[in-house]
């Protein structure tokens, strides 16, 4: 497929390459609390993503974004990149810009089973696992009592609280503002949006969640 295009082909990927090559990558950035991206167009060969690079441009990534956010970036800055480069490349005249393999990283599928819950890691990387597969994605998942139990979104805990140092990571404490879950590191999540037997919500709206004692976690 690649030796019919005779002034090659190029791909448009959504990452500063050579980190991230490979598959989902706006999931991936996400998940591990990248705070800028961008987009590459890069000389397609053999291996994924390994090709020479044309043109790439950065841009931030919120803290509160999510996928439909960085797709929306990742859009607006990839017309940037052609705008500037599709002449060249038409022309057969497109840089050819050599990745560093040393810095090169590389990341496969993502499935469903991905988005479960460990409640032994901290906030922060809970957190990005909620935005990195929420909507339209799959969603992150725990267990309450043998429910699946969907967390859709969720947000910290006010900056100077923390649990108890007896406290175990995911014992669910409800507030008069909310539904909190205590992470590894002691930190607590709130969960503003929940999902159980189909049913979305902030986490006050279900009896399953407000126990005594409630504890989330792997499903036996």
């Amino acid at each position: 497929m690649l030796s019919l295009a005779s002034k090659g082909a190029v791909n448009l990927h959504g990452s500063l390459l050579p980190r991230y090559r490979g598959r989902a990558p706006v999931n991936w950035q996400l998940l591990h609390g990248e705070r800028a991206s961008g987009v590459t167009l890069h000389h397609m060969v053999k291996r994924a993503d390994a090709g020479d690079i044309v043109d790439q441009e950065p841009f931030e990534i919120g803290p509160d974004d999510k996928p439909t956010d960085f797709f929306e970036s990742v859009l607006a800055i990839g017309e940037l990149v052609l705008a500037r480069s599709a002449v060249a490349v038409v022309e057969g005249t497109a840089p050819r810009i050599e990745q560093l393999e040393s810095k090169a990283t590389v990341f496969g599928r993502r499935r469903p089973e991905d988005g479960a819950i460990h409640w032994r890691q901290s906030a922060e990387d809970v957190r990005n696992l909620v935005r990195a597969v929420t909507k339209p994605y799959p969603g992150a998942f725990t267990f309450a009592n043998g429910k699946r139990v969907l967390v859709w979104w969720s947000d910290y805990e006010l900056q100077g609280r923390s649990a108890s140092a007896g406290s175990e990571h995911g014992r669910v404490e409800r507030r008069a503002e909310g539904v909190y879950v205590t992470c590894g590191d002691r930190r607590r999540l709130r969960l503003t949006e929940v999902e159980i037997d189909g049913r979305s919500g902030d986490a006050m709206q279900f009896p399953e969640l407000l126990g005594n004692g409630v504890r989330l976690g792997p499903a036996n």
